[in-house]
């Protein structure tokens, strides 16, 4: 159950992110990694957080930003999402607009980007922001849905007035899917 739920997470962050989704709740797994590295990014922040002065020193500073981009810059959400800018980029300069309808967050920064030059957001600074919303936004949704079933299970009087509450709410706008 917890896989299926980073599965459902990761490709509800990558549609808030991208507007599309790599199919982790489709292929039931992580997809080239991307789950992986994330999970992987949170434990070494996890292993650091007790020690900042080191960790600027080995992993922030100037020095390792450097060696550590021709380290690490090749990270399955780093590559997706580097892939996504490209294709926004061009097609923004092809036909003047993005794909879909620009409400995502991709597009947002990109947006921004244009619309304040004199900030100096780069492409790397909209990857990391953009990067670290699905990494944050994933693990986190993940964690609390889980914590939620769980409750759920074990208390089942709130199971059952969630569910008349979603099947009122169905009856009320069955055409709207989910309710709202």
């Amino acid at each position: 159950m917890a896989t299926q739920l980073q599965c459902f997470a990761m490709d509800v962050l990558m549609r808030m992110a991208f507007s599309g989704s790599l199919g982790f709740i489709h292929n039931g797994t992580d997809v080239d990694g991307i789950l992986a590295a994330v999970v992987a990014r949170f434990d070494n922040w996890n292993a650091w957080a007790a020690l900042p002065v080191l960790d600027y020193l080995w992993n922030k500073s100037t020095l390792a930003t450097k060696l550590i981009h021709r380290r690490h810059g090749d990270s399955p959400l780093a590559r997706v999402s580097m892939a996504q800018l490209v294709a926004r980029q061009r097609q923004m300069h092809k036909e003047g607009k993005p794909e879909g309808d620009g409400n995502d967050l991709l597009q947002k920064f990109l947006d921004g980007q244009a619309r304040y030059p004199e900030l100096s957001a780069s492409d790397t600074h909209v990857l990391g922001i953009v990067m670290s919303t699905i990494g944050a936004g994933a693990d986190t949704t993940a964690g609390t849905l889980a914590y939620t079933l769980y409750l759920l299970a074990q208390h089942s009087v709130a199971a059952a007035k969630l569910q008349a509450e979603l099947d009122a709410a169905h009856a009320q706008d069955a055409l709207s899917v989910p309710p709202r």
